[in-house]
């Protein structure tokens, strides 16, 4: 039987976990630090299908952790369940390897569906098509990849981020509601790129891409098509009438040489859209 495991500092968090995939069958093993953790992945790294880490725990850093079970080969789907808003960590995050980013205090059957939906992903890994809303992959390797094939073939290559923010602070909808939504807006937005492109969600409101042959100008137009789009969808449902999209990029090569400056120059943009 498939099962998770969980690490976090504070056990009456993986007890309610516990509690909440119980009810759907789901076995969960509760670690407290990273020792723990390993030592739990070399038993049963033939059971375990998805890994849960806060990323701040005691006397440890929970994206170090990520890094650390990457670099030992652990492909298994990463949730990050954290109180960290920071776009940065949440950069961060998909630079160390995390497959999800969901934020404390969280409503049960939205933890349990985004659960589901990431074992459900690695299980159909290497099958399932790279146009489904979720697909797991060690996006590292895949943009290292993609920035290699760029370099060789001497074309440009664009990293997106969109982010889907409140214009007001309550938006009438429940976490299981809202998620809903986010998927019928992905699957419109999805729509607008070409069989080449990668546009897959990360979070519960945001969706990450890689854009090849799309240069720094070309970029200015998917900007505009998407919030074109996303206006369409604005006058014609009321259901997205208190939320607006932003698109960050990065291109290689003409902002970025490597894959070691792309996050940072991602992380650097996006701090300076939330400043202007």
């Amino acid at each position: 039987m498939s099962s998770i495991v969980i690490l976090d500092s504070a056990a009456y968090v993986r007890h309610r976990i516990k509690e909440i995939v119980r009810k759907y069958g789901i076995r969960l093993h509760e670690v407290g630090n990273s020792s723990e953790l390993f030592t739990m992945l070399q038993k049963k790294k033939d059971e375990i299908s998805l890994i849960i880490t806060e990323l701040e725990l005691d006397k440890e850093n929970g994206l170090e952790v990520i890094r650390r079970a990457k670099s030992r080969g652990y492909e298994i789907p990463v949730i990050v369940l954290t109180a960290q808003n920071k776009k940065d960590t949440f950069v961060k995050s998909i630079e160390a390897g995390a497959s999800d980013y969901i934020l404390k205090p969280f409503e049960d059957e939205f933890l349990l569906s985004r659960i589901i939906s990431n074992m459900k992903a690695d299980e159909q890994n290497g099958s399932a098509s790279l146009g489904a809303r979720r697909v797991y992959m060690d996006f590292n390797k895949y943009i290292s990849g993609e920035l290699r094939k760029a370099e060789k073939g001497n074309y440009s290559i664009s990293l997106i981020m969109s982010v889907i923010n409140k214009d007001s602070a309550d938006s009438g909808y429940g976490m299981k509601a809202e998620d809903k939504l986010f998927r019928e807006l992905y699957s419109k937005i999805n729509s607008l790129f070409w069989d080449t492109d990668i546009f897959m969600s990360f979070g519960n409101q945001s969706y990450i891409g890689v854009l090849p042959f799309c240069t720094q100008e070309n970029t200015s137009v998917v900007d505009e098509k998407i919030k074109s789009l996303f206006d369409e969808i604005k006058i014609t449902d009321e259901r997205f009438k208190n939320y607006s999209v932003e698109n960050t990029f990065v291109t290689f090569p003409t902002e970025i040489s490597s894959r070691e400056s792309l996050f940072p120059m991602l992380t650097d943009k996006l701090r300076a859209g939330e400043e202007a």
